[in-house]
C-alpha cells in the first residue's frame, strides 16, 4: 500500500459516496478504503480499515460523531496517537501539560522508572525525539491548547 492516504467516506446517499470515491481516487496517492452510509457503519468501517482521513456528511453520522472520533483516536488527536495504550495516552497528556516524570509517578501511583519507560515508548510511537517535540505534537493535534 505504500504511502497511500487511506480515506473513509461517509454519506447517506450512495451516489454521493460513489462520486467522492471517483474524485478522490483520481489522485494516485489517495485510496478510499471504505464507505459508510451512517454513523454506526462509519465506526465499524473505521475499526476494520483504520483510515488516515475521514470525509463525512454531518447528517450521516449525527450522534455517532464522537464515537467515531474516539474510535479513530481523534478526540482532538490524530494519526499515531491511536497506537498508544490507554496508560500511554494518559501519560502523554500529563507530559504535554508539563508534568515531570516524578509528578506523573506520584499522580498515577507508579515509579518514575515506569513513567520513563512509557515516555520512551510514546516518543517512539509518535516519532518524536524529545519532550519539546512531544509538547509541540500535542498542541498541533489538539491534545492541549
Amino acid at each position: 500500500m505504500g504511502n497511500y492516504v487511506r480515506i473513509l467516506i461517509g454519506d447517506d446517499h450512495t451516489l454521493v459516496r460513489q462520486g467522492f470515491r471517483k474524485i478522490l481516487e483520481a489522485r494516485p496517492e489517495w485510496e478510499v478504503v471504505a464507505e459508510a452510509s451512517d454513523g454506526r457503519d462509519a465506526v465499524r468501517q473505521a475499526l476494520a480499515t483504520e483510515p488516515r482521513e475521514v470525509l463525512l456528511q454531518p447528517r450521516c453520522c449525527q450522534g455517532d460523531a464522537r464515537r467515531l472520533r474516539s474510535t479513530l483516536g481523534r478526540e482532538g488527536n490524530c494519526g499515531p496517537v491511536r497506537s498508544l495504550s490507554e496508560r500511554e495516552r494518559e501519560i502523554f497528556q500529563l507530559i504535554a501539560e508539563g508534568h515531570s516524570n516524578r509528578a506523573i509517578a506520584e499522580l498515577l501511583a507508579v515509579s518514575p522508572a515506569t513513567v520513563e519507560t512509557h515516555r520512551v515508548h510514546i516518543l517512539q510511537k509518535l516519532d518524536v525525539h524529545n519532550t519539546a517535540e512531544l509538547a509541540l505534537y500535542a498542541v498541533r493535534h489538539g491534545v492541549i491548547s
